[in-house]
């Protein structure tokens, strides 16, 4: 997937949106050579795929406690998971 070179089409949301599906999008040149920087830049730096999650392992965490959250973890991913196809 591309998008066109149109100043109406070609921002930074649309590069987003393509470069998350693997697309190109390409910089519409009215611009000054700064402003083409910059939005090659905010593209590049947008961190997709990133997970919220609220259990964080830390370097000085016991195996023990690794285990433990990993079971919390399933356990909450299983519930949702059942509620889900439970509704259909």
């Amino acid at each position: 997937m591309v998008s066109a070179i149109m100043q109406s089409v070609s921002g930074v949301d649309m590069g987003v949106a393509l470069a998350t599906e693997g697309g190109l999008s390409f910089i519409y040149g009215s611009q000054s050579a700064e402003s083409e920087a910059a939005m090659v830049k905010a593209v590049k730096d947008h961190k997709a795929g990133f997970v919220q999650s609220d259990s964080t392992l830390t370097p000085d965490m016991t195996m023990e406690q690794v285990i433990g959250a990993q079971g919390e973890d399933r356990s909450l991913h299983h519930a949702g998971h059942r509620r889900r196809h439970s509704q259909g």
